[in-house]
């Protein structure tokens, strides 16, 4: 899309009002993707908390079924129970690595918006100086604080989600080996 603005554009780039305008309407796009970009990441919290509840009552079963199994031996901890309780303590340590990441996933994440007082407050000092000022240099004053908000948000915006979407590569990898950690205590306390 942003490749698309500046073809249509290049070709009428004679003047310095059609630069500010291509600028602005670059940042104000990387502005929109960067909105985008974050309702995508947001999208993943629902079935990241399923997949969080769901291996979270795995881990209290596996608890629960090596628990039970130790009692039935009168509360001696054999051989047997060793392998298994030292996995399923692997297995918590690295789901709550998990929602370590995913916690941080939701917290700190702070959104740049365009901030309408500043640039009516921009506008406000700007006409002060008409008197002194060709009516478009004013106007090019204001579209160059136009496009430093647009473009101040799009890069602080664009560094928040590549910050959360690593925290969610790095949850959803915890996620993974719990689920295959999972899979392997499964299979031996059902063996007990």
């Amino acid at each position: 899309m942003l490749h698309r603005v500046l073809e249509e554009e290049v070709c009428y780039l004679n003047s310095y009002d059609k630069i500010l305008s291509v600028e602005n309407e670059m940042y104000k796009q990387l502005y929109e993707e960067s909105k985008q970009r974050r309702n995508q990441v947001n999208a993943k919290y629902a079935p990241t908390i399923t997949i969080i509840t769901a291996e979270t009552g795995a881990i209290l079963w596996i608890v629960f079924k090596i628990i039970i199994d130790i009692e039935e031996c009168n509360l001696i901890i054999q051989l047997k129970h060793l392998f298994p309780v030292l996995l399923a303590t692997v297995t918590a340590f690295v789901w709550s690595m998990a929602i370590f990441f995913f916690i941080i996933c939701l917290t700190n994440y702070s959104t740049i918006y365009i901030n309408p007082s500043k640039i009516q407050g921009c506008i406000e000092d700007n006409k002060k100086y008409l008197q002194y000022y060709d009516e478009s240099d004013i106007a090019n004053n204001i579209k160059l604080d136009i496009i430093n908000g647009y473009k101040n948000a799009a890069i602080e915006n664009w560094n928040n989600n590549n910050k959360h979407s690593l925290y969610f590569k790095k949850c959803y990898i915890c996620l993974s080996l719990t689920f295959v950690l999972l899979i392997i205590n499964f299979l031996l306390v059902i063996l007990l």
